[in-house]
């Protein structure tokens, strides 16, 4: 193994020079290792050969570190993972790969590569599960708008035209001269084009919601609503600001709140970029990094569009933990008429779980400010109200019951979703608490606790969990 690493390596750095879109959030990780695996494909099998498969997985990760591979030697570490698992597909060894391709995105959650070897492994395995044919077939009848009409800013200061989950390609940054260049970028024009040739290429089959649930539009739809488009983006998501009051382990591994001068660039910012996208936005979501009620930056800006706002539109959908919004900061920003939607994430259904979950929050607290916001949306404060749950292995058991509190709360949504590693997780913890991987010893137990009829409920939205179900009908 120690002998094949330094020429696979050489391949790989040669591959990200000659394709530097590959790399994403801040470097960190690649969105496709199947560029670097096809150029590797011959020595797939010299890489395998060492090792039992009980073996490989700590035996490879270990190589890496002896040989002190740099530079990205975590991210070559994933597509080492990719090359091997897509080595065992071809060998028709489904559980392996599905191992191994699960290994690749511990360590770069966004490779699109591996993550369709997962679905692929998936329904090699069990054929209940839809196939990635049937899903490729199914892209190519429908129409997604989002790489039209959104717009998302991150941490990394880069935009991208959805969430960076769904579609991990950036398309330009916040220092850029003008918006349009962004817009009309080289990797908005691909993505764009992918949705387009109905191939989807560049969209995560694994991660995306409206994809995992089959809720996209039909073609038909999205193409003729192409004519109606504007100069601005219809949707702008901010995500630039990570200060939040909390420091879920799912999240990170501290409370963040960012150094003045980064403030201070963000509010330089506004004036030029962030609020005229506000201006001609008809949904405006802040913030999907940290909590809008925590950072300094997000509630100045939500203070000053809602006092000179040209009219009272129902526009901000306010993504937050809940524990900061009362009565007091609700006033104090000045959001009546302003608000479309809230969105809490939660992640529990008890005190003991939050604690875990949620670090740093304050349960009683939160279950305080969501009766008011109950209270706000049954007297028509505003139109959504929706609750949100990230589904790993300590809250797994508490999802029927957090469906029953949304209920009483009179909510509209109740959102779940997969985990994922932002970093956080070591890829050993990644796994630990990864209850969708087929590999983890609850898996069973998550597919036969969603057989409850209880996400029939229409208000519930399973999202890209919606494939497991179909495996525990």
């Amino acid at each position: 193994m120690h002998k094949i690493l330094p020429p696979l390596h050489e391949i790989f750095q040669k591959i990200l020079q000659e394709h530097p879109e590959t790399v994403s959030w801040k470097g960190q990780n690649i969105n496709n290792s199947g560029l670097f695996c096809a150029a590797a494909a011959d020595m797939a099998d010299a890489l395998l050969q060492d090792c039992e498969k009980d073996g490989f997985i700590p035996a490879l990760r270990q190589a890496v570190y002896d040989e002190k591979l740099e530079p990205n030697s975590f991210i070559f570490i994933g597509a080492l993972y990719a090359l091997a698992a897509a080595r065992m597909m071809e060998r028709g060894d489904a559980a392996f790969a599905q191992r191994l391709a699960e290994e690749a995105i511990a360590y770069s959650q966004f490779d699109i590569f591996a993550q369709n070897i997962v679905l692929k492994a998936n329904h090699a395995l069990d054929p209940a599960t839809r196939s990635f044919e049937d899903t490729e077939a199914w892209l190519k009848t429908r129409f997604c708008m989002f790489p039209f009409t959104m717009l998302e800013t991150t941490t990394s200061g880069e935009f991208y035209r959805c969430c960076p989950s769904y579609v991990p390609m950036p398309i330009g940054t916040m220092d850029a001269p003008d918006l349009q260049s962004v817009l009309n970028s080289p990797a908005a024009q691909a993505i764009r084009e992918s949705i387009l040739d109905g191939s989807f290429k560049y969209c995560s089959k694994l991660q995306c919601p409206v994809i995992g649930s089959r809720s996209l539009m039909s073609r038909e739809e999205g193409l003729a609503k192409l004519a109606e488009l504007g100069e601005y983006p219809e949707e702008v998501t901010f995500s630039h600001d990570a200060s939040c009051n909390l420091s879920c382990p799912s999240c990170r591994t501290h409370r963040v709140v960012i150094p003045k001068d980064e403030q201070d660039k963000f509010d330089s910012l506004s004036e030029r970029l962030l609020v005229p996208l506000m201006n001609h936005a008809k949904r405006i979501s802040i913030c999907g990094s940290g909590d809008p009620f925590a950072s300094i930056h997000f509630r100045n800006l939500l203070i000053n569009y809602c006092k000179n706002a040209s009219e009272k539109a129902r526009k901000l959908a306010l993504q937050t933990n809940g524990v900061l919004l009362d009565r007091k900061a609700w006033d104090a920003v000045g959001l009546d008429g302003h608000v479309k939607e809230i969105l809490i994430s939660i992640d529990a259904a008890t005190e003991e779980t939050y604690a875990v979950v949620r670090r740093d929050g304050n349960f009683k607290r939160l279950h305080e400010n969501l009766r008011f916001l109950s209270d706000m949306r049954r007297a028509g404060a505003f139109d959504i109200f929706t609750t949100r749950f990230v589904v790993q292995q300590i809250n797994f058991r508490e999802m029927p019951e957090f469906v029953r509190q949304g209920k009483a709360l009179g909510v509209d949504c109740i959102q779940f979703s997969q985990l994922r590693n932002w970093g956080t997780f070591s890829p050993e913890d990644y796994a630990g608490q990864s209850i969708t991987a087929r590999e983890h010893p609850e898996h069973q137990a998550f597919l036969d606790m969603l057989k409850d009829p209880i996400f029939d409920d229409p208000i519930v939205w399973l999202g890209n969990i919606d494939n497991f179900r179909v495996r525990a009908a």
